[in-house]
């Protein structure tokens, strides 16, 4: 009974992370998609702001796409969405890390 109730946790646990994790891929997805070049972290005007998530959108559009890998970082938050309804359906990982390789190799 006690080894039961330590796999309803674990369970349970993996779907609380998957769902964060599916938040959290949307979030950044919807900041890259308002991102706009103009706005700049350091270059920000409190009243006028494009990017539907306000200022943290303005930040993580602009480093993900200036730092990183530029526009193809928008698949990055499509892994993380993928990887969370993976841990929220308690699937196999190995299509899931498929699927990743896949997806990274789109983006380069």
């Amino acid at each position: 009974m006690n080894t039961r109730k330590k796999n309803l946790r674990v369970s349970r646990q993996e779907e609380i992370l998957g769902i964060l994790l599916i938040t959290l891929g949307l979030l950044v997805l919807i900041s890259l998609i308002g991102y706009n070049p103009d706005e700049q972290p350091g270059n920000i005007h409190i009243g006028h702001i494009d990017n539907p998530l306000g200022i943290a959108g303005v930040y993580i559009s602009y480093y993900l796409i200036q730092f990183v890998i530029g526009f193809p970082s928008i698949v990055f938050p499509f892994i993380v969405i993928l990887w969370g309804w993976t841990l929220f359906r308690g699937k196999d990982a190995l299509a899931t890390l498929r699927w990743t390789g896949y997806l990274l190799v789109f983006a380069l």
